[in-house]
């Protein structure tokens, strides 16, 4: 009899199907939005898998790097052996919400208690009240799920059934099983439990060897892995302790028996080895007693390997582990496991443990870090899916790639730069600086040095124009015995040393506010208080001065 099985009373089940929601911000898509340009997507704290797609067709997936703490820290329980609101007893499964909000199964204590985030005692939402079989009781419950709405499945083992507590009831009441046999509307010894997004229950019916398929308000299951007797076949399962659906509806069964992680496609007939499958050890490649499986939501498979008192970490494809918690030893330690009872994750990629032997919820923290950036953006619209560590997923809004657009300004000799073509937007810049209020299409140059534009369309695409050099007539004195007085001024401004000038007065935004032809006293009084370029002709309607005036 292997250890585990000693234990028999308390037993486990190995993860479920999440049916949490997505708990992070749906991503935007920022950048200049020009083809050739880099896009970045934000926020993206907390997620796993980041997929840009161009037209409806995938052109890049970037996965997290993760790495965990070497130690745990205990987030329920871990006072002891007891009943008190502190403590569980054997605890043989956990549920971690999207909120994180932790459902320990607390087997030895027949009640499912909730532990709100960094509280330091739960609450008993189900069950509590001694082993039977009555619909508020439990008789070995041995895993824990809860669907969309918030509503808990309890696989209650040993009355063979999963009992359904509908938020906030006192009782439970039976949607499978209830029944010791076979048959389609049997269950023997059910381990584990989970609700997909329809409502479907899945049980991993431990004795019949084969996972059951209860759609919502069904009378009887459908078989939808193993079920052809117990063996090492791939179409067959040995005392398979728990399950994980994922949001294809793959089924992930930890087939105990025979030290490996089956995967069932739906409709297959057989299933798929992704972790261990090389007989019992202690090496990367097996598994030792296995009682746990959940899949992150870049199909990484996560397996409590309780014989080897470790987490074992599986890529997609790989016959090859890592160790991501515990691999210590047995031991009540902060970096040690003592038969743990069941894995999950929350959306951020941290890791929960059942560590039943130490009467504890462990928590090892990830530390992720993702690539959000795509180089090089061609011409056409860009999405982003943005998926968490349990495959929640959430897709920002399109944006528009647009091709780049050439943009060209010219000074008209008087130092009015303008735009040749019209764009939605616009933003001068002087010696690299953006010029506050200068946004127009045309813009007065106010003082000697560089210039350029930054133009938008209205699909977003912003386009850097040519830089033009103005290096003479501003500030400068083109005849010196012309002058403006007083600067600054309230109200009238006389112009000395020309007769019968003609003068024109422009905002810094480039537009003409004042034209005057004839006086040599030109008046601002109704102008806004600001700075204004003053440009001042001769009968010839040369240019013979300019000069920036601050009106008060």
């Amino acid at each position: 009899m292997k250890k585990a099985l000693l234990f028999c009373t308390f037993l486990l089940f190995c993860y479920l199907v999440d049916n949490a929601q997505c708990n992070f911000s749906t991503p935007t898509i920022t950048g200049n939005l020009c083809s050739g340009s880099t896009l970045t997507a934000t926020p993206v704290s907390g997620i796993q898998k980041l997929e840009w797609k161009l037209n409806g067709t995938t052109v890049s997936t970037v996965n997290a790097t993760t790495t965990y703490n070497s130690s745990a820290t205990t987030v329920a329980g871990g006072n002891g052996s007891g009943a008190a609101a502190n403590q569980l007893n054997y605890p043989s499964g956990v549920y971690v919400d999207g909120v994180g909000n932790i459902y320990v199964c607390d087997g030895g204590n027949y009640r499912i208690q909730k532990w709100a985030p960094s509280a330091t005692s739960g609450t008993t939402v189900a069950g509590g009240n001694g082993s039977g079989y009555l619909p508020n009781q439990f008789n070995d419950p041995s895993g824990v799920s809860l669907d969309a709405a918030g509503n808990i499945y309890v696989s209650d083992a040993n009355n063979n059934r999963i009992q359904k507590w509908d938020v906030g009831a006192n009782t439970g009441y039976t949607v499978a099983g209830g029944v010791f046999g076979s048959a389609a509307n049997q269950l023997i010894n059910p381990m584990g439990v989970g609700v997909d997004a329809s409502g479907s229950v899945f049980i991993c019916d431990q004795m019949n060897f084969r996972v059951q398929k209860w759609a919502s308000s069904a009378t009887s299951g459908t078989t939808v892995a193993g079920g052809n007797g117990q063996g090492t076949a791939s179409n067959q399962l040995s005392m398979p302790w728990g399950l994980y659906v994922d949001g294809s509806s793959n089924v992930y069964v930890c087939d105990n028996g025979d030290y490996r992680i089956q995967k069932w496609i739906p409709g297959a007939t057989s299933g798929i080895t992704v972790a261990g499958g090389f007989g019992m050890g202690s090496s990367s490649t097996q598994l030792m007693d296995p009682t746990g499986v959940c899949v992150d939501g870049a199909g990484y498979v996560y397996v409590c390997d309780n014989g080897n008192y470790r987490v074992q970490k599986f890529a997609p494809s790989s016959i090859v582990g890592t160790t991501v918690a515990g691999g210590n030893g047995l031991g009540s330690a902060s970096n040690q496991l003592d038969f743990q009872f069941g894995i999950c994750l929350d959306g951020s990629g941290n890791i929960y443990v059942c560590d039943g032997g130490n009467h504890r919820i462990q928590k090892w923290a990830v530390n992720s870090t993702i690539v959000n950036t795509l180089s090089n953006a061609v011409t056409g619209t860009y999405t982003i899916t943005a998926t968490d560590f349990r495959g929640c997923s959430v897709t920002s809004a399109p944006v528009i790639i647009s091709p780049q657009q050439t943009v060209t300004i010219s000074n008209n000799g008087s130092n009015v730069l303008s735009c040749t073509a019209s764009f939605t937007s616009y933003q001068w810049y002087f010696n690299g600086t953006s010029i506050t209020g200068a946004t127009n299409q045309n813009y007065t140059a106010a003082q000697n040095g560089s210039y350029y534009l930054i133009a938008t369309n209205a699909t977003g695409c912003s386009t850097q124009s040519n830089t033009l050099s103005v290096t003479e007539g501003i500030n400068d004195v083109i005849n010196n015995s012309i002058s403006l007085s007083p600067n600054p001024t309230k109200g009238i401004i006389t112009i000395k040393g020309i007769n019968q000038p003609t003068v024109a007065v422009y905002n810094i935004m480039g537009q003409k506010v004042v034209a005057s032809q004839g006086s040599n006293d030109v008046n601002l009084a109704l102008l806004p208080a600001g700075m204004y370029m003053v440009q001042v002709f001769n009968k010839d309607m040369e240019l013979v001065k300019i000069e920036k005036v601050v009106k008060e």
